[in-house]
């Protein structure tokens, strides 16, 4: 009977309104059949596209700088995107599913150029070979003021732009690009020798990502190096170009703003 019952209860129970979608660095949960709070949504000017998903929207929110949530319309796909600031607030709604936006690792825009006309390349750009898509972002990430990249998967071919404004994209057939994104290398710290401790170093860490934070409110913090087994985050506010090596039980990366 007691057996009995529990099914019961656990049968009877309201449904999950989340759907968890696992990225590369955390799982994104967007809310299904609910809408931003009537009244607080703050269109931007590039909202009210279609999309074919729920990642899809959130992508293209990842892509308008400074969207901050969006919310889809289950029956036709369209998307809508807010920058508005302060508490998102949510509420029930039958064709709609929403979420604040999710930074589910570096989207790639496979299949795809920058638009025409728009891509401003650098001094370097075009005269580098990438490996991978994710080394051609490495590549811009390290280059001062690259803000986006297109790869030809066929030569390995990257390049590299400095544009300004919200970038778009077009399809085109061998090219692959993106935005910029953070870059963590796993496994690696500072050369010896050359980190320079900031004045809170040292400090206790939740992931990466927390620790790159860390360096963001620090003063001159130009990189930093987590230890993953105890999660110690060292900053640092050395000068000059920043070299890493092969090091155990540590990831570290120049400090990312985006």
């Amino acid at each position: 009977m007691f057996f009995f019952l529990m099914i019961v209860l656990a049968t009877s129970m309201p449904l999950q309104k989340f759907s968890s979608h696992v990225g590369k660095n955390f799982p994104c949960k967007f809310r299904m059949k609910q809408d931003i709070k009537a009244g607080t949504f703050r269109h931007m000017e590039s909202s009210h596209e279609t999309s074919t998903s729920n990642e899809d929207c959130n992508e293209q929110c990842l892509l308008q700088t400074g969207c901050v949530a969006w919310v889809r319309r289950r029956s036709d796909g369209l998307c809508w995107m807010t920058n508005q600031t302060g508490r998102i607030e949510f509420e029930a709604e039958y064709d709609r599913d929403s979420s604040l936006v999710c930074p589910n690792g570096c989207v790639v825009k496979h299949g795809q150029d920058i638009k025409a006309g728009t891509f401003n390349g650098m001094p370097i750009s075009g005269h580098v070979h990438s490996t991978s898509n994710e080394d051609c972002n490495e590549q811009c990430f390290y280059q001062t003021g690259c803000t986006a990249w297109v790869r030809q998967p066929s030569t390995g071919l990257c390049w590299m732009s400095d544009q300004a404004g919200t970038v778009k994209f077009e399809p085109a057939a061998d090219r692959d690009s993106g935005l910029v994104c953070c870059v963590v290398k796993h496994g690696y710290d500072t050369l010896a020798g050359s980190h320079v401790h900031t004045a809170s170093t040292g400090v206790p860490s939740t992931s990466n990502a927390n620790c790159n934070k860390l360096c963001t409110q620090q003063t001159g913090c130009v990189a930093w190096v987590r230890q993953p087994s105890t999660g110690l985050c060292w900053m640092s506010k050395q000068t000059g170009t920043v070299e890493f090596e092969p090091e155990a039980d540590r990831d570290s990366g120049l400090v990312c703003r985006s």
